[in-house]
């Protein structure tokens, strides 16, 4: 069986590469601004849900974008 591991959060480097601010995304999905801060700082795992809730936002921007680009993903040992 091959399971992975949730590495760094990407968040901050995607909200710079489409050039929105961290509160606009805040805006946008109704999270707080906090919580996202917390997300892009590594500080808190985002759950399934604002994964999806966030993908959905950045797909505005990059249509390809999936969920799992929101983490570096590492294969457990």
């Amino acid at each position: 069986m091959v399971s992975y591991l949730r590495g760094e959060c990407l968040l901050q480097p995607v909200l710079n590469f489409i050039g929105m601010k961290q509160a606009e995304l805040a805006r946008r999905t109704g999270l707080s601004a906090r919580m996202i801060s917390h997300y892009a700082t590594n500080t808190k795992q985002m759950s399934p849900e604002a994964m999806y809730t966030i993908t959905c936002i950045i797909q505005m921007y990059m249509p390809n974008f999936r969920m799992e680009h929101l983490y570096e993903w590492e294969r457990e040992q």
